[in-house]
């Protein structure tokens, strides 16, 4: 995904999600126990009773970056220039944009289903949002 434009997001790995509030302590010890453990043996039965200890299954594992706001990717400076030129040259295209950003980040929040004359790549974006 890294171009001279964009690059993944450090903080969710390109993923465009972080494990959730709830879950953010549990993840620490979890990547402790797999990085401080070095016997096999030992480090496979601390996963398994640390695995005893997740919280509770009710709230979202995972939850949109903060970082590159669920994008995945971050703008390099020369990607901010390329913006910058498209907003002063061509608004409508930046604007267009946007809004499908948008759009695709309430589908994948859950909070707004695509109509009907969405093309199918809009309902394969729900979709994927929605089993994730």
């Amino acid at each position: 995904m890294d171009s001279a434009y964009e690059v993944a997001c450090p903080e969710c790995e390109g993923t465009g999600r972080v494990p959730g509030s709830e879950w953010t302590a549990w993840v620490a010890k979890y990547r402790h126990i797999e990085t401080s453990i070095t016997d096999p043996v030992s480090r496979l039965a601390a996963l398994a009773e640390h695995a005893q200890s997740q919280p509770d299954p009710a709230p979202s594992e995972f939850e949109p970056c903060p970082n590159c706001d669920g994008e995945g990717y971050l703008l390099t400076e020369v990607g901010k220039h390329l913006i910058d030129f498209l907003e002063r040259t061509v608004p409508e295209l930046v604007d267009r944009h946007l809004e499908q950003a948008e759009r695709r980040r309430e589908w994948a929040r859950g909070e707004q289903r695509p109509a009907r004359g969405h093309t199918q790549g809009a309902w394969t974006s729900w979709a994927a949002g929605r089993s994730a």
